[in-house]
């Protein structure tokens, strides 16, 4: 068998049985009903056996690497640059400027 095809057949497999192991988990064990949020679920799944197949193939390495980083890179994006939960108001004053700043370092280290 070539690489391709083993890398194929194990990244099917390992895809089929998380899908498998979702749906028992969600549907039979727990009885929950349909949710979108169990759509990232099965994209993780997806990236999984993907990376499983990439990797497989020894041609496939530079992109596993490119595909790690491009995650990292979302990941690490999504938690170092919060989401303005207000639009920006300039302060009046130095007093006011002060705790605007205040407010704006806690946000930032809560997060």
């Amino acid at each position: 068998m070539t690489p391709v095809r083993v890398g194929t057949t194990a990244a099917l497999l390992t895809f089929v049985v998380l899908l498998v192991r979702f749906y028992a988990e969600t549907f039979i064990e727990r009885g929950a009903t349909w949710n979108n949020a169990y759509l990232q679920d099965i994209v993780d799944y997806i990236t999984i056996s993907i990376t499983l197949l990439v990797v497989a193939v020894p041609e496939g390495l530079p992109l596993a690497v490119v595909l790690a980083l491009a995650y990292s890179i979302k990941v690490l994006f999504a938690v170092l640059v919060p989401r303005p939960t207000q639009p920006f108001v300039p302060p009046r004053s130095v007093n006011e400027d002060q705790v605007w700043l205040r407010k704006q370092m806690q946000v930032w280290f809560i997060r």
